[in-house]
């Protein structure tokens, strides 16, 4: 999703969440940018909130089996500050962003082998 879009799509889930004056002032930022992009809240609307849905923040042990690797590397790689994650207070997780990060960093290309003459 392209910024743009991103954006409006958060202040639409901004108005709908807050609501009244005084969540209305605290969207300004995200409506002034659909402002800018020509997008108005109300020409869409956000689906509902599923319950199953995937979850915003991975424990390492969640991660680690998306991944296919063992938690303990996690969190080495992490205490180290190897790996993007996040900790809130002493609590390490993962976002989408960072296991997609993780996976893009060890991405290697194939080697090409030499060509024999003969």
């Amino acid at each position: 999703m392209d910024r743009p879009l991103r954006d409006a799509v958060d202040a639409a889930c901004c108005v709908d969440r807050l609501g009244g004056r005084r969540g209305m002032a605290a969207c300004e930022p995200l409506l002034s940018a659909c402002a800018r992009v020509g997008l108005r809240v109300g020409e869409f609307t956000m689906p509902p909130v599923d319950d199953r849905a995937e979850p915003l923040l991975f424990t390492p042990e969640q991660a680690a089996q998306l991944l296919g690797v063992k938690a303990s590397w996690l969190r080495r790689k992490a205490a180290a500050r190897a790996i993007p994650c996040t900790f809130l207070g002493k609590h390490l997780r993962f976002s989408r962003a960072d296991l997609e990060t993780i996976i893009t960093a060890g991405e290697q290309s194939p080697r090409q082998r030499p060509h024999r003459l003969g």
